[in-house]
């Protein structure tokens, strides 16, 4: 089984280095975050809008086209104040968990009462979660990938958005158990794509 060196998402999905089809430049850091939560709010809609899906896909098609290394990428997972994207208003959570690769983490082993309090903003990383895995997909596997690697990448990177978009849709409930798995789920896409790809 061949390894790749990427940058590490310490998590989805998400998620990365590539196949560069098309001559788009790549984003900057602060274009990608917007970018990302732009995708994650038409992947918000999409339920009962397909034009919505469209322009989500099509953006994160776009942006993953444009990508030639995703460090700033693997970036968004971290701490807010490591650089990542973090979870709701500043420090709501707490300072430890501001990250998504720390919360969804801590939330496959366990679902801290504290981070129910705010169900959008846990909705809100559960889209950027697919977005990401979505721009993953499209950015395709690290230069030189046999079509073995290549396939898992693809399967990794659309589990992450699948299992994004579930959780996203889970924490409505606040029912923690079906959140645990939700985030486990999540945490699985993620951590099986870096077990391969490292």
């Amino acid at each position: 089984m061949s390894a790749f060196r990427i940058p590490i998402l310490a998590v989805v999905l998400a998620t990365s280095a590539g196949l560069l089809i098309g001559a788009a430049p790549a984003p900057q850091e602060g274009d990608l975050k917007k970018t990302v939560h732009e995708i994650a709010k038409h992947l918000r809609k999409a339920d009962k809008d397909k034009a919505e899906a469209k322009t989500a896909h099509e953006l994160a098609v776009k942006t993953g086209k444009g990508i030639q290394e995703t460090t700033e990428l693997m970036a968004m997972f971290k701490l807010r104040d490591k650089g990542g994207l973090g979870v709701g208003a500043p420090n709501t959570v707490s300072s430890m968990r501001d990250g998504i690769d720390a919360l969804i983490r801590e939330m496959a082993r366990n679902v801290p009462p504290v981070v129910l309090k705010d169900v959008a903003a846990l909705e809100d990383m559960g889209y950027m979660i697919a977005a990401m895995g979505a721009i993953v997909d499209a950015k395709g596997p690290p230069k030189g990938a046999d079509a073995k690697a290549a396939k898992l990448w693809h399967e990794y990177a659309h589990e992450a958005h699948v299992q994004g978009l579930a959780f996203a849709k889970v924490v409505a409930s606040k029912d923690a158990a079906k959140i645990k798995l939700a985030a486990y789920k999540v945490n699985n896409a993620c951590g099986g794509c870096h077990a391969f790809f490292k």
